[in-house]
């Protein structure tokens, strides 16, 4: 469905962030992938979404979708797949909200950009796709200026905005990093309901091993924009080949002996 062939990523210094990458997506698959600051983990898929900022560029490989590489895309075809068929959800969704508008005005302007319907029509969408996301009061939420919402209300609001057309590919940049435990854990369920739903294919972006080897099928290790270990959570945790794979594992927290991931 999804694959990164074997590319890498230059900004303008020259020096690759992210050499030789390989990663075949199948539909309804999540894959986590893990590694430190820097490890090129944002990178990678702002790639996906041809969103590379200062002067990034893809050096080599290939990037396709359903076959096609999407490195020849023109700026009409990112426009028809982008937000439809591959949409994001951030860190902080409410870093991507503007600030000055209220919520039902950004989200039926989003629909309508991607979907001939009337205002009203785009309005009650919003109001149904907010309710999916377990949000109460749907009609304070669509009335309010994200600054008015809390952290988890606004990354609900993100992941129903991200899943508005169905994505085949949903790409995670940490969407749970920002938000206390409790409200991490309700997100990382309804993204595993999403994909249970919708058949999405996810890549989740953590620096956390631990909710990876949870919500994911397939975990890569990253580190320096390489990738360094791979395989099924149960594969990671109890055989890691790598040194930096183990060093991961001995940061999750023990209780009496028993690590808890």
């Amino acid at each position: 469905m999804f694959e990164f062939r074997n590319i890498s990523v230059s900004y303008q210094t020259g020096n690759p962030v992210i050499e030789n990458f390989s990663l075949s997506m199948k539909e309804g698959e999540i894959v986590g992938i893990v590694g430190e600051s820097g490890s090129g983990k944002t990178t990678l898929i702002h790639s996906a979404m041809g969103l590379l900022s200062c002067g990034g560029k893809v050096t080599n490989g290939k990037l396709t979708f359903f076959g096609d590489s999407i490195l020849d895309y023109s700026d009409e075809q990112w426009r028809n797949i982008r937000g439809k068929k591959i949409a994001m959800i951030y860190q902080d969704s409410g870093a991507m909200l503007n600030p000055i508008r209220k919520i039902g005005s950004q989200y039926v302007e989003f629909i309508r950009t991607h979907e001939k319907i009337s205002k009203k029509e785009a309005w009650n969408k919003s109001m149904q796709l907010l309710e999916d996301m377990m949000l109460s009061d749907v009609d304070h939420v669509m009335n309010s200026y994200p600054f008015q919402l809390s952290g988890g209300m606004r990354q609900r609001v993100g992941i129903a905005m991200a899943m508005t057309f169905s994505p085949n590919l949903l790409l995670a940049d940490e969407p749970t990093s920002a938000l206390d435990v409790t409200t991490q854990a309700q997100i990382v369920r309804q993204m595993k309901d999403l994909r249970e739903i919708y058949h999405t294919a996810i890549i989740f972006v953590t620096h956390n091993i631990g909710l990876a080897s949870y919500i994911a099928d397939r975990i890569v290790v990253m580190k320096s924009g390489k990738i360094v270990d791979t395989g099924t959570p149960e594969e990671l945790l109890n055989n890691p080949v790598s040194e930096y794979t183990r060093k991961l594992l001995d940061c999750v927290p023990t209780l009496e002996g028993k690590r808890y991931v």
